[in-house]
């Protein structure tokens, strides 16, 4: 049964620090950690990672890395089948755009 469906009282602690690189082409590298705590005194994490490469003023190549932890309620929304597994990953790739 889902985590975000059951009503538990969750609080969860999202941090995401990223970091500029100038003198390498612009690059953008971030990290993510979020940190769940139950209010019944269970606790979890998940995390990503991503880099950012400027392609022109206006368009930019991204990939992140995601490890979702089903016990979080991101990892639980994001998670197919999360029944059966507790950890998943996800690679996301992309042009973004932004005028």
């Amino acid at each position: 049964m889902k985590l975000v469906y059951k009503g538990k009282s969750v609080h969860e602690l999202n941090v995401n620090p990223y970091k500029a690189f100038p003198q390498f082409y612009n690059v953008h590298l971030k990290l993510g950690t979020l940190i769940s705590i139950e209010t019944a005194g269970g606790c979890a994490a998940q995390g990503n990672i991503g880099v950012k490469f400027p392609i022109s003023h206006n368009f930019h190549i991204e990939a992140v890395y995601y490890l979702w932890n089903k016990k979080t309620l991101d990892g639980d929304r994001n998670i197919p089948n999360a029944e059966k597994r507790t950890i998943d990953h996800e690679l996301v790739i992309g042009i973004s755009a932004g005028l």
